[in-house]
């Protein structure tokens, strides 16, 4: 018997069975596979997820530190004019944490890492412009300290020469009285041209200190620019909405307000200087 003869043999509502049966497989097969493949792209998904939440949250956690690090290199340079303060210490304020900003060039896009370069090439020319008008403030102060002891000197002497003169005086010694009355003098005549040299540099002296609180807010105004782009890329990076715009207008704003508060503050501060005439 060949093959077409049995087929023929095969009662149709068995065949129909099977043919049924054929059929289920293939629809429950194709389910499974719709099934799996449905599950697969889910799986995915899910997965691209949760990288992108870790990728969000570690470069948020290293954003944040370098925004931790820039605002301790920006308030350092705001405090240059606090003369309690060294130089060295507030360098070292920043210093310290510019390990931090390391992170970013891991994690950020080339923008970001351009511009934190940008900032970063900004603060330290700030700080080397700073330290050296701290120098010079130093150097002054130091001159005007040497000067203070100096005069100090010169009245303890022409102290004891006047109870020397006194004793001279009454023991009747007229010509050792002259002779302290002259070395009196020249005491005081080397005494007026050091206060007269204090009084320049004590007019110095507030003239530096002025200059470095302008100078230090100058220094701080433009570095608050720079941080405006770069705050801008970093919330880019994730995912957050920021209006560059305004937040460089509100900068502006408050960088204005504060000029016009320290130029007020010096010029009353003049006014009350009596001046000699």
């Amino acid at each position: 018997m060949d093959l077409l003869t049995f087929l023929e043999n095969i009662p149709p509502a068995f065949t129909g069975v099977i043919v049924g049966s054929f059929l289920t497989i293939i629809g429950v097969v194709l389910t499974n596979m719709s099934n799996t493949k449905r599950l697969r792209i889910q799986h995915e998904h899910e997965v691209k997820l949760r990288n992108k939440e870790r990728d969000l949250n570690m470069r948020r956690e290293i954003f944040m530190d370098a925004m931790e690090a820039i605002s301790a290199g920006i308030t350092a340079i705001s405090r240059f004019s606090e003369l309690s303060e060294t130089p060295e210490t507030l360098m070292q304020s920043y210093s310290k944490l510019t390990s931090k900003l390391g992170k970013v060039t891991i994690v950020g896009q080339n923008e970001t890492i351009e511009a934190l370069a940008n900032f970063q090439l900004e603060i330290n020319g700030a700080f080397l412009r700073m330290s050296a008008k701290r120098e010079k403030f130093d150097r002054l102060l130091q001159s005007s300290q040497s000067i203070e002891t100096e005069i100090k000197t010169l009245n303890e002497k022409i102290g004891e020469l006047n109870e020397k003169v006194t004793r001279a005086k009454l023991n009747q010694e007229s010509q050792l009285n002259q002779g302290f009355q002259s070395e009196i003098k020249q005491l005081q005549d080397e005494l007026s041209k050091k206060k007269s040299l204090e009084e320049e540099i004590g007019g110095q002296l507030y003239q530096t200190v002025a200059e470095l609180v302008k100078t230090s807010m100058a220094e701080v105004s433009a570095l608050n620019k720079l941080i405006v782009p770069l705050i801008s890329l970093m919330r880019s990076e994730l995912e957050l909405p920021f209006n560059e715009e305004h937040f460089a207008q509100i900068t502006e704003r408050g960088n204005a307000a504060l000029e016009e508060y320290m130029n007020s503050f010096f010029n009353e501060y003049d006014e009350e200087i009596p001046t000699e005439d």
